[in-house]
C-alpha cells in the first residue's frame, strides 16, 4: 500500500495513493472497525496511523468497498512529506561500501549515527534555499525506513516487524560546515535539508529491502546509482543498533546511508546551485524531486 500525506483546499490529511488517484483516510473511517475510526479520522499525517496493529489490512478491506467518487486525482493535490514532523530522523554515515571506497575511508566497525532536525523535513518538489553564501550543498540519495511498531532494544531478527514502510530521502548536506565541525547535525539540518517522499510503501509491496535500487539525477544527469545490497550494515542491523537504549516511536525515520557519487568527492567538486533540480529515486517508491532556490536572506532580528 502507498501512503501519502497531502494538502488540498488548505486541509492536510493522510491518504492512500493508487496510480494517479488518492483517497483521504478520513473518507474510509466509517468502513473501519470501531476501534480504528477515531484515530484514523483524526490522523494528520501517515505517522498518525503507522503504529496501529492491523491498520493496513483494515484499510485494504475498506478500499475494496470504496466508491469511485471518494478518489481524487493526484495532480489536484499538493504532496507533503508523508511524515510531516517525525520525532526522530536518524541518519547513518558511511554505510555503503562504494561510498567508503570513493573517500578512501575505513569500513566502520559499527553504524555511525547522527540526527537531522525534524524541522528540516520538506516534501516533494520543495524549493530549498542555499542557507548562506559560502555553503557547499551536496546531495545524498537514501532509502529511508519509517518505524511502525515502536520498541526498545529490538532484536535484528525481528526488526522488520517494526517497519511500517519505506520512503525516499535526500540527505542534503553543507560540506563546508560538515568538514569544519566534529559533529554533522547542523550541516545536515538547515531549513529544507531533509526532503522526503513521495510516499511510504509498505513492505508487502517491496520484494526485498536488502536489494533496493537507489539513485540521484542532477538536472537530468545520473550522478549516483546504488543498491541496498551494498550496505555495510543492513536495515535490520540499523534498527537494532538505533534502538539500543532508545525507544523508537511510530513515524520515526532511519535514513540508511548513501552510495558513491556524491558531489564533494568529484574533481572538481559538484555543489548544488540555485535553479538545480535534484531527484532521488528509490525502487518501488518513486521519485523525489527538489528545486534548489537562491541563497536564503538573513532574517531580521
Amino acid at each position: 500500500m502507498r501512503f501519502v500525506t497531502f494538502e488540498q483546499s488548505d486541509v492536510v490529511t493522510p491518504g492512500v495513493a493508487r496510480g494517479d488517484r488518492v483517497i483521504p483516510l478520513g473518507a474510509l473511517a466509517d468502513a473501519l472497525p470501531d476501534r480504528l475510526r477515531g484515530v484514523v479520522g483524526s490522523a494528520r499525517d501517515v505517522a498518525g496511523i503507522a503504529g496501529i496493529e492491523g491498520i493496513v489490512d483494515a484499510l485494504q478491506a475498506a478500499l475494496d468497498e470504496a466508491p469511485g467518487s471518494l478518489w481524487t486525482p493526484l495532480g489536484s493535490v499538493r504532496l507533503l512529506s508523508p511524515v510531516v514532523a517525525p520525532g526522530r530522523v536518524i541518519g547513518v554515515g558511511l554505510n555503503y561500501r562504494s561510498h567508503a571506497e570513493e573517500q578512501g575511508a575505513k569500513i566502520p566497525r559499527q553504524p555511525i549515527l547522527f540526527a537531522k532536525w525534524s524541522g528540516s523535513v520538506v516534501g516533494p518538489d520543495a524549493v530549498v534555499a542555499i542557507p548562506y553564501a559560502q555553503a557547499e550543498v551536496d546531495y545524498e540519495c537514501e532509502v529511508a525506513v519509517v518505524i511502525g511498531r515502536g520498541g526498545r532494544d529490538i532484536p535484528a531478527a525481528s526488526a522488520l516487524d517494526h517497519v511500517f514502510g519505506i520512503t525516499a530521502l535526500n540527505d542534503l548536506s553543507d560540506r563546508k560546515a560538515q568538514l569544519a565541525e566534529r559533529q554533522w547535525t547542523r550541516a545536515k539540518s538547515f531549513d529544507g535539508f531533509c526532503p522526503m517522499g513521495p510516499a511510504i510503501v509498505t513492505l508487502d509491496e517491496i520484494p526485498a529491502v536488502a536489494d533496493l535500487a537507489v539513485s540521484t539525477t542532477l538536472n537530468g544527469v545520473v550522478v549516483q546509482q546504488g543498491s541496498t545490497s551494498d550496505l555495510i550494515f543492513d536495515i535490520p542491523t540499523l534498527i537494532a543498533f538505533a534502538s539500543q537504549g532508545t525507544t523508537l516511536q511510530p513515524g520515526d525515520v532511519i535514513a540508511t546511508g548513501t552510495p558513491s557519487g556524491v558531489g564533494f568527492v568529484q574533481d572538481p567538486p559538484v555543489y548544488l546551485r540555485p535553479g538545480d533540480v535534484v531527484t532521488v529515486a528509490v525502487e518501488h517508491v518513486g521519485d523525489l524531486s527538489t528545486v534548489i532556490g537562491p541563497i536564503a536572506e538573513r532574517a531580521s532580528s
